[in-house]
């Protein structure tokens, strides 16, 4: 949904970069919303719930922008999910 509709709807209405930019905001609110880990720390929240998300679609939306296709941002999203989840596997406590 930010990739395909949000980003090409916003980068129409505000250029390549405030569209960029705004997806990504908007991706990295709602990962806290939906995602943010109950009773942590404020560290833990601000990190995992706001700012990691929030890089990872500065991520995915500029492979979007790069790329002009969804696909590869998908992806790109996919990769990094799986990342985080095999380093979670080997590292995880």
């Amino acid at each position: 949904v930010f990739q395909g509709v949000a980003f090409p709807a916003l980068r129409n209405s505000l250029g390549t970069w405030a569209g960029l930019f705004m997806t990504a905001v908007f991706q990295g609110v709602f990962h806290l919303v939906a995602y943010a880990p109950p009773g942590g720390s404020s560290f833990t929240l601000l990190w995992y719930g706001l700012l990691l998300p929030l890089l990872v679609a500065f991520f995915v939306t500029g492979m979007r922008a790069y790329t002009g296709s969804t696909r590869a941002s998908i992806l790109a999203h996919v990769g990094v999910g799986i990342f985080f989840f095999s380093r979670a596997l080997l590292f995880g406590s």
